[in-house]
């Protein structure tokens, strides 16, 4: 019996897509388990501070997860919080444990653990109202602060960024390719991202020593007129920007109303995303509901301590050692989890403040300056057609004039 046509051929296929999805499955693993760090974090050479600038979300799903450079689960504040926890649960499981056969009442039959046993449920119903109320809180309150972050970047940053590459280059193509006024557009709008990392970490005294490190940004005179401000220096130093636009229209090198309006916009949209930065951060969520969410927070840590602790001397009388590790356990996650997230928000409300959790300023910087600068870089390395076609239209454009000057 012939074998049928095209059977060798689907054969292979089937042979080439098993060998891509074994190569995918190891090359998956690979990934997930290799030596590399989940985290990569560089020390901000500028600030001199450790930042992190790329992480592997691959990496974070495998049991690698314990330990990550940059978690929250490594703050100090957090380890010193779950000593004392832990520390309330043994002072009290230990005196529990002392007066567990204590007489309760008339009854000499009945002890504190007859007692504990009968009010186990309902502690138990208690701690799950208490841990319950305190999620739905942090929920809350952990989603507000994330938005807000997530604002700043994208609304924030990214519309700076946004906005110095579109000036840079709407004025190199459309207006002048003088580069002191490319290159002015470039520092003022980037030095504005510069100063609110300066408000932020209380340097706005040393502008000027801080300038003369970053020296492609304002020139020492440049800094005087701008502290003699002193107030909101990050957004009033658009004005420079958005004076520059006006004096390209007066000298007649912006000659269209329309263009002038789309340059003023992008003046404004850079403005905005500054005070949308500047609002978030001196604005933070409100001082009552973070404060009574703290409180909560430490009510159920304490209250469950206190709970858990008297059920951990009746299990231990008992015997009962599955139990004793199951409520010490619940004692240290469900209180460590939540103060990790409340460190967590309060790490996440100021990205510019100089912690490990903030973006790499210097990096953003950097990264903002190339590539407004690669945009002006490819305007003058145009395909030969283009570059062909300009120069024909300049040539056009200048026989004109002289006939219509005439």
């Amino acid at each position: 019996m012939s074998p049928r046509p095209g059977g060798a051929k689907k054969k292979r296929a089937d042979s080439d897509v098993f060998g891509k999805k074994q190569k995918n499955f190891l090359e998956a693993l690979e990934e997930g388990y290799s030596a590399e760090d989940c985290v990569l974090v560089e020390r901000d050479e500028f600030w001199d501070v450790p930042a992190i600038i790329h992480y592997n979300p691959l990496k974070l799903a495998t049991y690698r997860v314990f330990w990550v450079e940059g978690s929250s689960l490594r703050h100090p504040v957090l380890l010193v919080e779950l000593m004392l926890t832990s520390c309330l649960f043994l002072c009290i499981a230990t005196v529990t444990m002392w007066y567990i056969d204590h007489q309760v009442g008339s009854d000499k039959n009945f002890t504190t653990r007859h007692w504990l046993e009968m009010q186990e449920d309902k502690m138990r119903d208690f701690a799950v109202i208490m841990t319950g109320i305190t999620t739905f809180l942090l929920s809350f309150y952990m989603s507000m602060v994330i938005s807000r972050w997530w604002d700043i970047i994208t609304k924030g940053i990214a519309q700076i960024e946004t906005s110095v590459m579109e000036l840079s280059l709407y004025v190199y193509q459309l207006v002048t390719k003088d580069e002191e006024v490319i290159t002015s557009i470039r520092r003022y709008t980037r030095a504005s991202l510069f100063l609110i990392i300066l408000w932020r970490r209380n340097k706005l005294d040393n502008l000027k020593e801080m300038m003369a490190k970053k020296k492609d940004l304002l020139t020492p005179s440049e800094c005087d007129k701008l502290m003699s401000v002193k107030h909101n220096l990050h957004e009033v130093i658009w004005s420079w920007t958005t004076d520059i636009i006006s004096m390209l229209y007066q000298e007649g090198q912006i000659k269209s109303d329309c263009l002038l309006q789309l340059l003023l916009d992008r003046c404004t949209q850079g403005r905005g995303a500054v005070q949308l930065i500047h609002t978030y951060i001196a604005n933070k969520v409100p001082l009552q509901y973070v404060h009574l969410l703290g409180f909560l927070v430490k009510i159920h840590n304490v209250a469950l301590a206190l709970i858990m602790s008297l059920l951990f001397a009746v299990a231990w009388r008992n015997e009962n050692w599955i139990m004793c590790t199951m409520l010490f356990a619940r004692t240290l996650l469900l209180p460590t989890l939540f103060n990790a997230i409340i460190l967590l928000c309060s790490e996440l409300s100021d990205p510019f403040d100089g912690g490990m959790q903030d973006l790499p300023a210097d990096r953003c910087d950097e990264h903002i300056n190339k590539n407004s600068m690669a945009y002006i870089a490819l305007t003058d390395n145009a395909p030969k057609w283009i570059s062909e076609r300009r120069a024909k239209n300049q040539r056009e454009a200048q026989q004109a004039a002289p006939s219509a000057s005439k």
